[in-house]
């Protein structure tokens, strides 16, 4: 899971585009595992949050010698924004990254990530108190465990 973790993260963090649409300068980039920091300055940064929601340990209709080892994970990614259009755009970003896998670095240890597919993208919501956009967009990680490591 740390490896999974890992490559989710680093996919988001490192991507100079994301970084630039973000408006960060600095390590970590706008980018968190589950929440933001509380003075979060929206007026003229973006934000994007992650987190493994869970999935099944093992998909039961593939249980067979061969399949022993596979595994489904779903992570969300919420995006903030000011901007409707810069939120569109960090989502675009995030997708073209994650599907087919053309930003992630494959884990060397502990895991075969086989792909990731975009599941779902929840409802625009407006946070009227921070004056700030985001939706949530879940993603499917297809993988198989090492079971030696």
């Amino acid at each position: 899971m740390k490896v999974l973790k890992q490559m989710i993260h680093t996919a988001l963090r490192d991507d100079a585009s994301l970084r630039t649409t973000l408006g960060h300068a600095a390590v970590p980039y706008g980018v968190y595992e589950a929440f933001f920091p509380e003075s979060s300055d929206f007026s003229s940064k973006s934000y994007v949050t992650w987190q493994f929601l869970g999935g099944p340990a093992v998909d039961a209709a593939m249980q067979n010698e061969t399949d022993m080892r596979r595994r489904v994970l779903t992570v969300s990614i919420t995006a903030f924004s000011a901007d409707h259009d810069t939120l569109e755009d960090l989502h675009k970003r995030i997708r073209r990254l994650l599907i087919g896998m053309h930003g992630v670095t494959k884990p060397s240890a502990d895991a075969e990530v086989h792909g990731i597919e975009h599941v779902d993208a929840g409802p625009d919501l407006f946070d009227d108190e921070k004056k700030v956009y985001f939706r949530a967009e879940t993603y499917r990680i297809l993988f198989r465990e090492d079971f030696t490591a």
